[in-house]
């Protein structure tokens, strides 16, 4: 599912550029927007799919549920809760 790997993709996207700028490898922070965006649409996919988004979810790489327990320390949003739960 394109709109799952893409929102995943995203999400890596944003952590790894946020470990970079705690890091101090990359001077500007990244913009947590598209983090919350991605986690929003990851949300939607879950709530709306269920069970039928297992597979994606067991066989993506880097581990979906280890991102996600970086985002609850990047953002503790709602978005992040909703996705665990």
């Amino acid at each position: 599912m394109p709109v799952f790997k893409q929102a995943h993709r995203l999400i890596h996207h944003v952590l790894v550029m946020d470990q970079q700028y705690q890091q101090a490898i990359i001077v500007d922070p990244p913009d947590k927007e598209f983090l919350v965006a991605a986690l929003d649409l990851m949300s939607g996919l879950v709530q709306g799919m269920g069970e039928d988004l297992s597979p994606l979810i067991s066989t993506s790489e880097p581990k979906l549920v280890e991102m996600l327990t970086h985002c609850l320390r990047v953002l503790q949003t709602l978005s992040t809760l909703l996705i665990i739960g």
